[in-house]
């Protein structure tokens, strides 16, 4: 790599890169005590109301996927022209303490708060932004882990005093289309700990389930076991959901995966089938609300 370089920051959304953004630029020093590397970012755009946090990452690419590193976090510097502007000194060996040297990274990516992604690369890589997203276990850890969510009522810890459902007919309202799948599968009810749910929510009754336990449904369902977005949510919070939803005037027999609703999760969901989120209590926006991804159960 050379002793400066300046490359180009893109805005990635759902249609993929869209238009220039900022820039990045690397300059090293060379020290006594070992290279610095200053690293200089500037994007485009800010905020003049609020202070944006930012999340930056170096990456290197690894076979066919992309490895992140994050540099910092917190709150951007407001520049001239209304830009956010961060500046950084580190060690050209070591910059984000993970015992690589920058040689070894291809590019950066930036995440908002409002879960903006902007990257930009001094090596040509193709960059499948999306995959990033959806593999990236740093990235979404961190992510969930700085949302201010309650989630306390989903702990596994309060199974012991969870009730068991009462799954009667009279109790539990249901298309005919669907009421096969409620009888057959009566015992996912009764053999796993119920989700707490609100009165006034969209969800009537909901149990926890892993996703083998979808093997107990009809056989057209099965091709969810093998759902990358579901098996990516069921991997972070360890659960999915089965049970019983108020949808579109009627209720409905779902798979559900837990989220945070946004609308990168938002687009992620709907390539995977995952169409519709309910919100796990009754809310005016969804964005950064707690809830379900969920799918509709196929009966025959």
């Amino acid at each position: 790599m050379q002793d400066r370089c300046v490359t180009y920051i893109y805005g990635y959304h759902e249609s993929g890169r869209g238009e220039n953004v900022g820039f990045v630029k690397l300059i090293r020093y060379h020290c006594s005590d070992g290279d610095n590397l200053e690293i200089n970012i500037g994007i485009k755009n800010y905020s003049k109301e609020t202070k944006t946090e930012y999340k930056i990452y170096f990456l290197s690419k690894e076979s066919d996927s992309f490895s992140s590193d994050l540099l910092d976090e917190g709150q951007s510097i407001r520049g001239k022209n209304d830009m956010a502007l961060f500046r950084y000194r580190v060690k050209w060996d070591n910059p984000c303490k993970m015992n690589k040297s920058i040689s070894k990274y291809c590019g950066i990516v930036i995440v908002d708060d409002g879960e903006e992604i902007y990257a930009g690369f001094w090596k040509d890589v193709l960059f499948d932004y999306k995959k990033w997203i959806l593999n990236n276990k740093r990235y979404e850890n961190n992510n969930i882990n700085n949302k201010k969510v309650n989630t306390e009522k989903y702990d596994e810890n309060n199974k012991n005093n969870t009730p068991k459902i009462d799954i009667n007919k009279e109790n539990i309202k249901i298309d005919d289309k669907n009421n096969k799948e409620k009888v057959e599968n009566k015992d996912l009810f009764e053999n796993h700990d119920e989700i707490p749910v609100l009165v006034d929510g969209q969800i009537v009754k909901g149990v926890k389930i892993s996703p083998r336990d979808i093997g107990q449904l009809s056989i057209s369902n099965w091709h969810l076991g093998k759902n990358s977005f579901l098996n990516h949510g069921y991997f972070i919070y360890k659960y999915l959901l089965y049970g019983i939803v108020n949808l579109n005037g009627s209720q409905k027999c779902v798979i559900g995966v837990p989220s945070i609703y946004s609308r990168r999760e938002k687009y992620l969901a709907n390539m995977f089938g995952f169409r519709q989120f309910v919100p796990a209590k009754r809310c005016k926006c969804m964005a950064g609300n707690f809830g379900y991804w969920i799918a509709e159960v196929i009966s025959e």
